[in-house]
């Protein structure tokens, strides 16, 4: 199963190897374009094998006290 999460702000693009190698992006809060201002989204995507798996990376995002904003599947 493909996941999107988006979280509020910008994270560092190395931090995706804290989500079990999920593509790190930023992009601007309003434009969704790639972006270097200091608002906007993180947005991580990639595959799970199943929900336990789903529940350990949005464990992680909490233990990393970082803001959800959404978790979306993505159809392959």
């Amino acid at each position: 199963m493909r996941y999107e999460i988006r979280l509020a702000g910008r994270l560092p693009k190395d931090w995706a190897d804290w989500f079990d190698g999920f593509a790190c992006a930023v992009s601007g809060a309003a434009t969704g374009r790639t972006s270097e201002t200091a608002s906007g989204e993180t947005v991580l995507t990639g595959s799970v094998p199943d929900q336990s798996a789903l529940v350990g990376l949005l464990n992680t995002v909490c233990r990393l006290n970082l803001t959800l904003l959404s978790v979306r599947r993505v159809d392959e």
